[in-house]
């Protein structure tokens, strides 16, 4: 996917939305995830309308993943571990 993200998005009409790329990956569920896709996409908001938000919109949602699996993951493994 990285070394073909440029001449997808070149490809992608706008109307489609190619903005919508981050999106495929909103299932990550890491602050590290997060970070990586801020640095990969970042350098690209400007040249790709709608960008930004798709990207603010899926790098909230690995957070907000990964914020819920911290708050959660002791109490899990205790009940799972019975």
């Amino acid at each position: 996917m990285q070394s073909h993200v440029d001449a997808s998005l070149a490809r992608l009409p706008q109307t489609f939305g190619a903005a919508r790329l981050p999106g495929l990956f909103g299932g990550w569920c890491s602050e590290e995830k997060a970070r990586e896709l801020e640095t990969y996409f970042a350098p690209r908001k400007q040249s790709t309308p709608g960008l930004e938000r798709e990207l603010a919109l899926t790098v909230e949602n690995v957070r907000l993943c990964a914020a819920k699996k911290a708050a959660h993951q002791e109490s899990a493994r205790k009940v799972f571990a019975k």
